[in-house]
């Protein structure tokens, strides 16, 4: 291989996982928005049901519920217009949480 095309190469790896990473930590120059580690598969939800202390499964971002094209729009804009007052700008996700045993709902926020 030539010895240009390969510093290339090596440069354009070490650009690509910097930018990764600056891009799941969410401080991308002009890129304000958090990143949720459940949504991202980066952490599971672990909490049990306060009626029968079975274990709560994730059901996804509450907003992807409203309606059928919620799930394709900006995250961020929909926390804007979700109902819930302040997840927008204390960089939470909110999920819905389901107990698979007894049918219990619930919401958490989800630090970004």
């Amino acid at each position: 291989m030539n010895e240009s095309i390969a510093y290339t190469s090596e440069k354009t790896t070490h650009t690509i996982n910097k930018l990764l990473h600056q891009v799941l930590k969410g401080k991308v120059e002009g890129n304000e928005m958090g990143v949720c580690p459940i949504c991202n598969g980066f952490q599971n939800v672990e909490k049990t049901c306060g009626v029968c202390g079975a274990l709560l499964e994730d059901a996804g971002r509450v907003m992807d519920y409203y309606d059928d094209y919620s799930p394709y729009m900006p995250i961020d804009q929909m926390k804007l217009e979700d109902g819930y007052a302040n997840d927008y700008h204390h960089e939470q996700c909110p999920h819905l949480l389901k107990c698979t045993h007894c049918g219990t709902v619930e919401v958490v926020f989800i630090q970004e």
